[in-house]
Order: C-alpha cells, then sequence, then structure tokens
C-alpha cells in the first residue's frame, strides 16, 4: 500500500487570473531543480487534492493512478510515509508576479532544507505595509546570518542562479551578494547585515526575526519583518550612501513616508538596531514630538560618504578583519572567475595574462596615491 502526497517548493492557482485565459490553472515549482510548469485538467485537480491530504493507492482508479504517476515523473508528488492528511492549500497569487512569487517560496524550501533561518525584506510587502507607494520589485530580497549566505548562494546554483561574489564576500564589509538570474529572471540579493545599523549583523536579524511576521507566498509560510522594523529597513536602503553620492531628494523622500507611515512604534525599532545616527533628521521632522539621540555612527558609514574612490577603497580595506586581508588583496589583483568585476581573456597567454594584472595592480596603486 502506498500513500500519495504533493512535494512541490511552491505553487499558486491561477484560477481568476489573467493567465487562466490561457488555459492554465496552477503554476509550481517543482521538489527538484527545475523551471516553473503550468498545469490544467486532471492533473491540477490531482494536485490541488493532493496538497490537501495524502491519498492511498486504494482509493485511485486507473486513470488517477496515471495521473499521479504523470505528476510524480515531474517532481510534483511522491510516496510519504505518513497518513496524516496536508493542509496546504494552494494559494492565489497576490504579487504582480507569479514567477517572483515562486522565487519567495522556493527560497523559502531551500533554505528550510539548509536548516537557514532567513527572512524576506523589501519588495511588495513594503507596499502592502504602507511604507512603500511602488507595488512591484524587480529582484527578490532576504537576509539571513553571515556565513549563510554562502551556503544558501551555492545551494541555489542548482537552481539556475549564480553568485556574483566580490573579493569582499564573506569579510563583513559588504552586506550582501547578488544571484544572478537564469531562466528564472528574477535576481536575489541575499542580506547579512544593512549599512546604517551599529549592532552586530547576528544580534539584528535576532531582534528583527522575534517581531517577525508570517506571510504567504505561492503557498508556502514565510517571515517578514514587523511593519515598524521594515520601515527602518526600508528607510536604511533609501538613504545610504552609494560610491560617496548621498541620497537624492526623491530617496530621502521614500524614507520619510516609510518613517511617517509606520507610527510610533518605529522610533523603539530605530534605536533597537542602532539606525538613530542615520535616520535621526528624518524622525525629527516625521516625530517632532519624540527626543532622539545623536547615537553612534555605523563603522561603514565613514567609507560609503567618501566620495574619493580610493579613499573609499582604503576605508573600507581597514575593516577587513586582518586574517582575510590576505585573500581579499589577491582576489583584487586576481579575480577568479565568477567573481564579480573578473575579466576572462582566454586567448592570451599566460605571460601576457600576468602582465595585465600588474598593470592592473599598478594603476590601483596610483588611483589610491592620487586620492590620499
Amino acid at each position: 500500500m502506498t500513500r500519495w502526497g504533493a512535494t512541490f517548493a511552491g505553487a499558486l492557482d491561477l484560477r481568476g487570473h489573467e493567465l487562466a485565459e490561457e488555459g492554465f490553472e496552477l503554476i509550481v515549482c517543482p521538489s527538484t531543480p527545475a523551471e516553473p510548469r503550468f498545469l490544467w485538467g486532471a492533473g491540477a485537480d490531482m494536485l490541488r487534492l493532493l496538497a490537501e491530504q495524502t491519498i492511498d493507492d486504494s482509493q485511485l482508479t486507473a486513470d488517477s493512478a496515471a495521473v499521479i504517476h504523470e505528476l510524480e515523473k515531474m517532481n510534483l508528488a511522491a510516496p510519504t510515509h505518513s497518513a496524516e492528511g496536508a493542509t496546504t492549500t494552494i494559494s492565489r497569487p497576490w504579487l504582480l508576479s507569479v514567477h517572483h512569487e515562486l522565487v519567495y517560496a522556493l527560497i523559502a524550501k531551500v533554505a528550510s532544507q539548509l536548516e537557514i533561518e532567513v527572512l524576506f525584506i523589501k519588495g511588495p510587502a513594503l507596499h502592502v505595509q504602507g511604507l512603500r507607494v511602488r507595488e512591484h520589485s524587480g529582484d527578490v530580497d532576504c537576509w539571513v546570518r553571515p556565513g549563510d549566505d554562502l551556503l544558501l548562494a551555492e545551494a541555489m546554483r542548482a537552481w539556475g542562479w549564480t553568485p556574483m561574489y566580490s573579493p569582499l564576500t564573506g569579510t563583513g564589509v559588504a552586506h550582501s551578494l547578488t544571484l544572478n538570474p537564469g531562466g528564472w529572471g528574477c535576481a536575489i540579493d541575499v542580506h547579512t547585515r544593512f549599512p546604517g545599523m551599529t549592532i552586530e549583523p547576528m544580534r539584528a536579524f535576532d531582534r528583527v526575526r522575534l517581531s517577525a511576521e508570517k506571510w504567504t507566498f505561492a503557498s508556502r509560510e514565510v517571515d517578514l519583518p514587523s511593519t515598524a522594523v521594515h520601515a527602518v529597513i526600508a528607510a536604511l536602503h533609501d538613504v545610504r550612501p552609494i560610491a560617496g553620492r548621498p541620497p537624492s531628494a526623491v530617496q530621502r523622500a521614500g524614507a520619510q513616508h516609510a518613517l511617517a507611515a509606520a507610527g510610533d512604534d518605529v522610533v523603539r525599532a530605530v534605536e533597537q538596531l542602532g539606525a538613530t545616527y542615520v535616520l535621526r533628521d528624518l524622525l525629527q521632522v516625521t516625530h517632532p514630538s519624540v527626543e532622539i539621540p545623536p547615537g553612534e555612527q555605523p563603522r561603514d558609514w565613514a567609507w560609503r560618504t567618501t566620495a574619493s574612490g580610493a579613499r573609499r577603497y582604503a576605508k573600507a580595506w581597514m575593516l577587513v578583519p586582518w586574517k582575510q586581508k590576505p585573500r581579499v588583496l589577491l582576489r583584487l589583483v586576481w579575480p577568479q572567475p565568477g567573481m564579480a568585476g573578473a575579466r576572462e581573456h582566454p586567448t592570451r597567454p599566460g605571460a601576457a595574462s600576468v602582465a595585465a594584472r600588474v598593470r592592473r595592480l599598478s594603476a590601483a596603486l596610483v588611483r589610491f596615491i592620487r586620492g590620499l
């Protein structure tokens, strides 16, 4: 006797969606690496049933058994030892892009398999929480503990994403790791901390988890920050300097909107996450009756606010742990294949390639000295 259950990573019921006009009833991400599949007719009906309860062989007709075996070939159904029915109801889409919604579910599934705790941040949830006007995002952002970003990034290779490592990956200086998409068309940013927070990244992650809320993406439950905490994250993202450039008026307005919309709880969230130094002036506008202490400058703010490229790199370099400096220096001069900024020269002979790298180092040193 065999019992059957659904095994998808994520699934969406398309009835009532514009894709239903093309005859599709479900879009499903299989449990093993593959691109999403559309289902309709008997296949869609059976997967909905298997999602809600396991089914015994004795309950199946010959036609139903054939449908289940086709779902098994697609890694959407599998034998199970549990006699208890599942309680999953395949959810309707709520994001503008069904593929993006499946990516949320897929990341949560992969992270769970690796026993990695993950928070999903920014994106369309900010719009639903009233913290952002814009509804859609072009990528998916998540937050994990330092070190877990590398595990998750490597695991996502099998699904078609390519990690864009940099020489500063894993040093605590870089705050996120981008995974470039393959056929999915949706990049992933894996964060390990946020520029503008003064508390240690592990503590920040744990504090955000304490107030996390459960949301459903593509039939899978995931964790997102509370409205107040999410407002802090959104505001920090908007106002962080990039290559020494301060935020634009539009970006500051977006940050101010998020802080105002989050209500009085946001003041406590700013203090708990050590973001007072960066967000104090905005809080004085959105919450004028609250006394806001000056706060401590974040360790990474000095290099982020430096306009000179050479000086900026020098300040960032000082934050790299001593035991990691040799590796970072080597990767700066000799980027590995697949590393952000690496350039391949397959037709160059070895000596010419070495000479090119020496010229690259010399040019970098000249820029550095001129910037001092």
